[in-house]
């Protein structure tokens, strides 16, 4: 039996006062590596089943679009349904009919923010995962989108091998 290795999600890490990671647990959440993050070996055909379901949807939602291309094509070859928008207000608006699992979110969108998306998303389809994919390296901007409820936030450029754990340990949440 073959296994998959697992991280740690952010919202186990310890937290401050006011709920948000501690800067040494956010530091190491940051890193490019995220090598020190806790991981767990779990049989990949919990995987596999769990990558057939309904939460195998993914939207993505960046203006850039060679960053949404390269998105879509990478998180097609890896056997996800996907569909990408320019802008948040479109994403919104599909929201209910595609049902995606897992939502990429850009920070900087024209328009209505990725900020506001994720609170608008977070009190309307509080079971959807969303993961910050930002050009923004701000712990502070990191910080705000764990505590409004991303499951993950990876900065530009995108290390696609964290991108596809990240999106592996989510689905399995």
């Amino acid at each position: 039996m073959s296994t998959l290795l697992v991280l740690e999600s952010p919202e186990a890490a310890p937290r401050d006062g006011q709920g948000f990671p501690d800067p040494s647990t956010l530091n190491r959440l940051l890193t490019l590596g995220h090598s020190e993050r806790r991981a767990q070996a779990i049989p990949e055909e919990k995987t596999d089943a769990k990558r057939e379901s309904a939460r195998a949807r993914i939207m993505v939602v960046d203006d850039m679009p060679d960053v949404r291309g390269f998105l879509s094509d990478f998180l097609e070859e890896e056997g996800y349904a996907v569909e990408a928008f320019g802008n948040a207000t479109d994403a919104l608006q599909r929201l209910d009919a595609f049902r995606p699992g897992v939502i990429l979110l850009d920070i900087l969108l024209p328009g209505l923010s990725g900020l506001s998306a994720l609170e608008q998303i977070r009190a309307t389809n509080p079971e959807v995962g969303i993961i910050m994919v930002t050009g923004i390296s701000d712990d502070a901007i990191a910080r705000k989108t764990l505590a409004q409820g991303a499951f993950d936030y990876i900065a530009k450029p995108i290390d696609l091998d964290y991108l596809k754990r990240s999106l592996e340990t989510l689905l399995l949440v």
